[in-house]
């Protein structure tokens, strides 16, 4: 039986070396993969980090972009109030500007009116003088005319005068 525990023994022992070996390679090739882990591990918290700071420059840029904007926004708004109340004014003046034109107008046409008639006053008063001075019928010439131009000779010098003077004023 001895001789039986020393084979087990031995066979206990070059199962052991043999499982030690195997375990040393299993080992060397678990290192290697936990190095490649281990890199691929920092590669990403690299890749972490630099996407982190990317992150924060872009929004810190879309930060100042959107103040930007804002400022940008603000005075477009300023503008365009500023554009309204110019409108506003252009349109008050312009309804103004429209205003005086139609009175105006209306000071023309009743100045127009008036003138009208002045003048239509005026064309009658001709008529009847020249109707007075240029009768269609000429007069027949009369000798006692003279005569009775020299009894009265102011009855005849004031009758003409008062007829024109009636017509030049009503």
């Amino acid at each position: 039986m001895k001789k039986f525990f020393s084979v087990c023994l031995v066979l206990a022992l070059a199962a052991g070396a043999f499982l030690m070996i195997d375990l040393a390679g299993r080992v060397n090739v678990l290192q290697a993969e936990k190095s490649i882990l281990q890199r691929k591990r920092d590669t990403a918290q690299a890749l972490y980090e630099q996407t982190k700071k990317e992150l924060a420059a872009a929004q810190e840029e879309s930060g100042r972009a959107q103040a930007d904007w804002q400022k940008e926004r603000a005075a477009l708004a300023g503008e365009i109030d500023r554009l309204t109340e110019a409108l506003a004014d252009a349109r008050a003046q312009l309804d103004s500007q429209e205003a005086a034109s139609r009175q105006a107008l209306a000071d023309w046409e009743t100045e127009k009116s008036a003138l009208e008639q002045d003048r239509l006053a005026a064309e009658e008063r001709l008529q009847a003088v020249t109707a007075l001075l240029m009768p269609e019928d000429p007069p027949a010439p009369e000798a006692p005319a003279a005569d009775a131009a020299e009894a009265s000779p102011e009855s005849a010098v004031d009758k003409p005068a008062k007829e024109l003077t009636n017509i030049f004023f009503p």
